[in-house]
């Protein structure tokens, strides 16, 4: 079981080898940090516990292009619940065959872009 620190933390002081401070000093504060290794290395360890089934990364935990890269490229599946979700993952060319849209109340227009894009459930 992984602990509580990303796996390149220095509790307080660097996260992937690059200090704290240091992101303090160029970015100000708060600034959100994640370890790349320590999420993939999580996706990893999904996937290999709930083999053969499917696992899918929740979009509306954290999602940005980086993170849409990293799932994509570590063969998750993405739950969107939103168009704004479902555009950064088709900015990054994640594979539609591999979406999940879910929720309710969707607009025609959400409805649209979804299966635009080629979402099929």
């Amino acid at each position: 079981m992984m602990g509580i620190w990303p796996l390149t933390a220095q509790p307080a002081q660097s996260v992937g080898g690059v200090r704290l401070a240091e992101i303090a000093e160029h970015f100000g504060t708060p600034a959100y940090v994640l370890d790349e290794e320590h999420v993939r290395a999580r996706c990893r360890e999904y996937s290999k516990v709930m083999a053969p089934h499917e696992v899918a990364y929740a979009s509306k935990a954290f999602w940005c292009r980086a993170m849409a890269r990293w799932v994509a490229e570590e063969d998750l599946s993405l739950d969107v619940c939103s168009e704004g979700e479902l555009v950064v993952a088709g900015a990054t060319g994640f594979p539609a065959g591999r979406i999940l849209l879910h929720g309710n109340g969707k607009t025609r227009e959400e409805l649209s872009a979804a299966l635009d894009y080629g979402v099929g459930l």
